[in-house]
């Protein structure tokens, strides 16, 4: 007959709590797997927004959305409505609201439109005069998803919207609520539609998920730091060290010689001691720390989708890269999604309303096939275009080389010729005779 084991005066060895116990948590804390958790509050991206690195995360495609201005394909000659949102500071409203989108997750510009209506109410165009813009962020914006302020129509571009928002301002701190005709919003990065109402509207923080790597940037900088401090470390073997700790003022005594030895180092650069003590130096190598240190800064860079170039302002050391590539996949990323994305829908709708507007630039009509064209984000230097013109210039004279050689070996003709060379280069081609017999007599302009 087999006898039970009595579990609780089982002893567990303590060698698995106290290392092995403590090294999975050190690992579960340091797998990213495992430690993520909610959505960023509203509180702790507030005190991000201190990091000067985080900021750079959540201005830098802002600004580089704007910095080469747009344009309105459709107003080129009086150019009207650029100049009436010039007076309201739009595009540092917009820059705002961009970075606060990306930092929050949301937020909106509220159009301060004189219409005689209260805000509640859609916009009356045929009184309507646009007077200022004014930016708020995640925090001061509230959706009702209660359904009651849900528009139903589906032939409405509203549809499935909300109707009004609440707005409440900081310093008043007087909720309104505000028609969806009147606010211009602008959203975070993608969430699910469950996880929008969850967090009561918007999108999600772009430092969600890149909190951990800046911290362990930061940390592997200061941590770098503490390394040059103690670039060189010392030595001292004290004769009789331990007969003289066991002494009433022992210890006094040795940290009064360890720091007469620090300040003769420091000041002397010579070291007095006594002949049976015995002292060294020695210098810890940091081959290889800068690449490491340099390494946490790429993985935040490739985590904020932004160049270590621009993010940090120079490029990585030991690479012997321009940047050239990453810069160019970066203006496409700000291109479709900070332009084409977030931004050109709610100045279109600006636009919209600033000429709809009765007492406007456009008194109240709107341009007929206008459209938004954002500038290039890539402005190429003097001797980009230098280089670039020289390139096209080596082509065309390699082209027509190729058909003055066909015409030789009368693989063309000279009429052929003529015509695909007026066809394809700007340069002006000399007529023949052969031309005026043919009765071509426009070829030459």
């Amino acid at each position: 007959m087999s006898r039970k084991r009595n579990r609780s005066n089982v002893r567990n060895d303590g060698f698995a709590e106290a290392f092995l116990g403590n090294g999975a948590r050190q690992y579960t804390l340091n797998n990213s797997f495992f430690n993520e958790g909610p959505l960023l509050d509203y509180s702790i991206l507030q005190k991000l927004w201190r990091n000067k690195l985080a900021q750079n995360i959540s201005s830098l495609p802002a600004e580089e959305a704007l910095k080469n201005g747009y344009y309105i394909e459709g107003d080129e000659e009086e150019n009207k409505i650029l100049q009436h949102l010039d007076t309201l500071g739009t595009d540092a409203k917009l820059k705002e609201a961009l970075t606060w989108a990306r930092h929050f997750g949301r937020s909106c510009i509220l159009m301060l439109i004189d219409d005689g209506r209260s805000v509640e109410e859609p916009v009356n165009f045929e009184r309507a005069s646009l007077r200022g813009l004014e930016v708020y962020d995640k925090q001061c914006i509230v959706e009702d998803f209660s359904g009651y302020l849900i528009n139903d129509d589906p032939s409405d571009l509203n549809f499935s919207r909300p109707e009004w928002y609440q707005i409440t301002p900081p310093l008043s701190g007087r909720t309104l609520f505000v028609h969806h005709s009147r606010l211009l919003l602008f959203d975070g990065e993608l969430l699910p539609v469950y996880d929008r109402v969850a967090i009561g509207g918007g999108g999600m923080s772009v430092l969600d998920g890149i909190v951990k790597a800046i911290y362990r940037c930061d940390t592997a900088q200061s941590t770098g730091l503490n390394a040059l401090e103690r670039l060189s470390t010392s030595l001292l073997k004290f004769e009789g060290l331990g007969n003289m700790l066991a002494t009433a003022n022992g210890t006094t005594e040795v940290q009064k010689r360890l720091n007469l030895v620090d300040w003769a180092k420091n000041i002397l650069n010579t070291i007095a001691i006594d002949g049976k003590d015995e002292y060294q130096v020695f210098n810890i190598p940091l081959t290889g720390v800068p690449n490491l240190l340099d390494s946490f800064g790429l993985y935040v860079a490739a985590l904020a989708r932004i160049p270590f170039t621009k993010l940090f302002g120079r490029s990585p050391s030991g690479l012997n890269s321009t940047g050239d590539g990453d810069m160019e996949n970066y203006y496409s990323d700000v291109r479709g999604k900070e332009q084409q994305g977030r931004l050109k829908p709610q100045l279109e709708k600006l636009i919209k309303t600033v000429q709809l507007c009765k007492y406007g630039p456009t008194g109240g009509k709107e341009l007929e096939d206008w459209t938004i064209k954002f500038n290039p984000l890539w402005i190429p230097t003097d001797k980009e275009v230098a280089e670039t013109e020289k390139l096209k210039s080596d082509k065309n004279k390699a082209d027509i080389e190729a058909i003055c050689m066909a015409v030789d070996k009368q693989l063309l003709d000279e009429t052929e010729a003529r015509e695909y060379l007026k066809n394809n280069f700007k340069y002006p081609i000399k007529k023949t005779s052969l031309d005026l017999i043919d009765g071509d007599e426009d070829d030459n302009e």
